[in-house]
């Protein structure tokens, strides 16, 4: 998701509007998806800190930094980096530094009071913990983010299901500053509320005539603690939503022009990246179900 800095979003009256890219600009941000899509790929096996150089590199002084910035952040949140080699860095650093004092200062060049150099501990490290000598320089902090290596993805983006999600993360960053969220849903009952379960949300819901129900929503700037935490949560239960076919939704969003109402419904042209879950818990469950409908019919 995005981060508050990144979320584009423009005023009208009362109500606030996400930033979306549009049908009209969206070949030029296909191509900018492209560049991004093909840079991250080129930095499999590279370091996190390489990736990130690169990224300054392409972003340039780019007007819409805005936009190219959020479309890499989709693409690190779903990057998996992992250190160099699976070994215990903590007892790695440990011994170095414990053995670095017993002849400390440890110096660049050897004079006759302090002969001890730093690639002489090195050396000694790789031999105890059976490591490449040549690559102890690296391997020392190994561990850290920036020294993190890129070795795979989450998922297969492509330049059209990149900019998708962009889009829905804009809607669902306008969430994180929720004060109350109304949501009227006229089917697919139970998968919304299983995600509206699964978002562990503090919820009301009451059915309405003559069809359809309410549910009520309190969002993360209605509450005083772990509001960051409780609107990712709520940010996270928009995608399932997403996956009922009739609904509508009205949120309170506060932000430093004041309380604005953002509405979206079922017509909004996002595209959830969730699967829906199953309709019955067990085969057991699924089978009395059919049963029931088969002789309902027969009784009508």
């Amino acid at each position: 998701m995005l981060t508050g800095d990144l979320i584009r979003y423009r005023i009208a009256g009362e109500r606030i509007f996400p930033m979306f890219i549009t049908r009209r600009r969206a070949p030029f941000y296909l191509k900018v998806c492209r560049e991004l899509l093909e840079l991250f790929q080129s930095h499999r096996g590279k370091s996190q800190r390489e990736l990130s150089s690169s990224l300054e590199a392409l972003e340039g002084e780019r007007t819409d930094f805005k936009i190219f910035r959020g479309l890499a952040k989709l693409l690190q949140e779903d990057a998996e980096f992992h250190p160099v080699r699976d070994i215990d860095y903590s007892s790695l650093r440990h011994w170095v530094f414990l053995r670095a004092q017993n002849d400390y200062p440890i110096v660049s060049k050897p004079d006759l009071l302090h002969k001890i150099q730093r690639h002489q501990i090195l050396s000694e490290a790789a031999q105890k913990f059976n490591l490449p000598a040549e690559q102890m320089d690296g391997l020392l902090y190994g561990d850290l983010p920036a020294n993190r290596i890129l070795t795979s993805f989450k998922t297969a983006y492509t330049p059209e299901s990149l900019l998708k999600r962009y889009n829905l993360a804009l809607a669902q960053g306008l969430l994180y500053w929720a004060r109350r969220i109304r949501v009227v849903l006229f089917d697919y009952y139970r998968v919304v509320f299983q995600y509206l379960k699964l978002a562990r949300l503090i919820h009301w819901i009451r059915p309405l005539a003559p069809q359809g129900i309410e549910i009520l929503v309190d969002g993360p700037a209605s509450i005083f603690r772990n509001t960051q935490r409780y609107g990712i949560r709520i940010a996270d239960f928009l995608p399932g939503l997403l996956l009922a076919g009739n609904w509508e939704m009205t949120a309170d969003i506060a932000v430093p022009q004041g309380i604005k109402q953002f509405y979206l419904d079922s017509n909004c042209g996002l595209k959830s990246h969730y699967t829906g879950l199953p309709l019955f818990d067990s085969a057991i469950e699924e089978n009395f179900f059919k049963k029931y409908s088969r002789k309902e019919r027969e009784w009508t």
